[in-house]
């Protein structure tokens, strides 16, 4: 996650922020006209929110943050596999698609940072991302199969300019 922020009064912050991560991937069985698909997907999700920050007075070394924003996310998942027929000839063909769109999000979370010096902090966050993503086409048939809220933490450091 990167994020940058600045204080509009000291007890409250906005800014933008873009959570990354890996794919994830697995593998799924799809119905198809005829016969089923089955494929090895990977999706990755992309998330771009405006956030206000919460500040808790500090104690000490140590500050809580609550984040509340919203924004958009590009969700891409890329299936390939195999077609099996379930009528004669039973046969095999290759099967290849992507998938992409981009949805309303929003997002919510904690950062707890430890300051080192005035201007560094270990810096460990949390977020929690809702999708605007109901993943279903309109005849029902799930579209990609991945869940529509994403939990992502992690541990880093914070440079105050």
């Amino acid at each position: 996650m990167i994020f940058v922020d600045a204080s509009v009064i000291p007890a409250i912050g906005i800014g933008g922020e873009v959570s990354l991560a890996g794919d994830i991937s697995g593998t799924q069985q799809e119905r198809a006209f005829g016969g089923s698909n089955d494929l090895v997907s990977r999706h990755h999700d992309t998330v771009f929110s405006g956030v206000v920050k919460f500040k808790a007075p500090p104690a000490g070394p140590f500050q809580i943050v609550a984040v509340a924003g919203t924004g958009v996310a590009w969700r891409q998942t890329n299936r390939a596999g195999t077609f099996r027929s379930y009528l004669p000839p039973f046969i095999s063909t290759p099967v290849a698609e992507t998938l992409s769109n981009i949805v309303f999000a929003a997002s919510g979370g904690l950062d707890g940072a430890i300051a080192l010096h005035q201007r560094l902090a270990i810096l460990a966050l949390v977020r929690v991302h809702l999708l605007g993503d109901k993943d279903r086409l309109p005849d029902g048939v799930v579209r990609s199969g991945v869940s529509s809220v994403i939990v992502r933490y992690g541990v880093g450091a914070q440079v105050r300019f």
